[in-house]
């Protein structure tokens, strides 16, 4: 029979570091269990009910539903607006000094 000598050797005291990392394993297994039926008596990290209530989000905002028609109605305006421009200014016909009258308004006094 072959007799390991190393495992015959009395080692005496673990390391501080040893007993650390043994205590802070054996306190994190007893103190933060995640199964009930292996330790009955610690407190589990995720321990709540779930209760069912009626719904009370908002489903609609109606002042947020006109305000956003409202953008919409002004974003097409203004897109009728710049095509009538952009036509306005190419067109040969109408001489530079009716497009300025169109487009810059006289100053009142």
């Amino acid at each position: 029979m072959v007799v390991d000598p190393g495992s015959m050797v009395d080692r005496g005291d673990p390391s501080p570091a040893y007993q650390v990392r043994t205590n802070r394993t054996r306190s994190a297994t007893d103190h933060r269990s995640h199964d009930s039926t292996l330790n009955p008596c610690k407190a589990k990290i995720c321990d709540y009910v779930a209760s069912i209530s009626a719904n009370t989000k908002v489903i609609d905002n109606p002042a947020r539903k006109k305000a956003h028609a409202a953008v919409r109605e002004a974003e097409k305006a203004l897109a009728d607006t710049e095509r009538g421009l952009a036509a306005l200014l190419a067109d040969p016909a109408i001489t530079p000094a009716a497009k300025n009258t169109r487009l810059i308004p006289p100053r009142s006094k």
